[in-house]
């Protein structure tokens, strides 16, 4: 059982181990659909979702020229594409959704994490553990379902309470509710890509000026866990400065038992050295041997990364990403 109070904040890396798509793989998977010469499919479908042929062509001919790192911040700098935006992106990830990837038994990172959290089904909800995410996939939460149900043989009242202790904040929004989460506007968890299933997902995407108070509702809760937590641990994340800024990381006392930790897959020292300078500017750090985050190795992957950081007690005490 997660007994020291922790927060795994997920980007885009964390769901790509389970087949989606990272944050330029989802703007060229809506790029593909969007695109005048391409699938005339998924254009039909987004006709018929109310959207005119030149709405779509501009859409398209505007985001394959920007230069954004992600949809999320292409829609919240041109507010005229936030309707088709949001519903390309849930007709783009609604065709990832396969449920037999999640239970895969090699290089299973949710597996891991379940088994961290492993412990009497009484005493499951008392896993001090709350996820920040800012991806738009239920693949999380449906693994976790899923696997508690069936590993203890419980209905899905009692497997819905046992989780509701354990928050996963999706900061974005999410491709709609899944069954046990709501009676109302919701989808099971499969690659349905009929319209009715686009359309129902689509509702739930956030852009994050959009709707101010659901949104602050959603930052509120993200930055409280944040606050009471002694572990926070981002995993396949961008560090997009705009994204960090606006979970407001707790300032740095010396006085208080929290510790960072972040995956850097695939970065050069370069780039993880600039992600630990920021961290330390941010959480207002002035002393030369502390690092403001505690990184991985560019090497490591999910898993790897996460045999290591969420050991109890794991407290490096050198500098630099090779703080092990």
């Amino acid at each position: 059982m997660i007994t020291v109070p922790t927060v795994l904040i997920l980007g885009a890396g964390a769901s790509m181990d389970f087949g989606f798509p990272s944050g330029t793989g989802l703007i060229e998977g809506i790029l593909k659909s969007t695109n005048p010469d391409g699938d005339g499919r998924a254009r039909g479908q987004l006709i018929e979702l109310g959207f005119k042929v030149d709405q779509i062509n501009r859409f398209h001919s505007q985001l394959s020229q920007a230069a954004m790192p992600s949809i999320d911040d292409f829609l919240e700098h041109n507010h005229e594409f936030i309707r088709i935006g949001k519903t390309a992106i849930a007709q783009t990830l609604v065709r990832y959704e396969r449920p037999e990837v999640l239970f895969r038994l090699e290089n299973n990172w949710y597996k891991y994490l379940f088994g961290k959290m492993m412990t009497e089904f009484a005493a499951f909800k008392n896993n001090r553990l709350s996820v920040i995410t800012f991806n738009y996939d239920r693949s999380l939460e449906h693994f976790l379902f899923t696997t508690l149900k069936n590993s203890f043989g419980k209905d899905d009242a009692a497997v819905t309470e046992a989780l509701r202790s354990i928050p996963i904040i999706h900061f974005y929004g999410r491709l709609g509710y899944l069954p046990w989460q709501t009676q109302h506007d919701s989808r099971e968890y499969h690659r349905n890509n009929d319209i009715r299933a686009i359309d129902t997902a689509s509702l739930f995407i956030t852009v994050i000026h959009e709707a101010e108070g659901q949104v602050s509702e959603k930052v509120t809760q993200a930055r409280k866990a944040l606050h009471e937590a002694e572990r926070i641990v981002f995993l396949g994340f961008g560090y997009h400065r705009t994204n960090l800024e606006r979970l407001a990381l707790p300032k740095y006392q010396p006085s208080i038992r929290l510790r960072i930790y972040g995956s850097c897959f695939e970065k050069t020292i370069l780039e993880c050295n600039e992600i630990n300078d920021w961290f330390k500017r941010d959480r207002g750090i002035t002393q030369p041997l502390l690092d403001g985050i505690f990184l991985g190795k560019p090497e490591w992957k999910n898993l790897q990364f996460l045999r290591v950081r969420l050991q109890k007690g794991h407290h490096p005490t050198a500098r630099g990403i090779h703080a092990l």
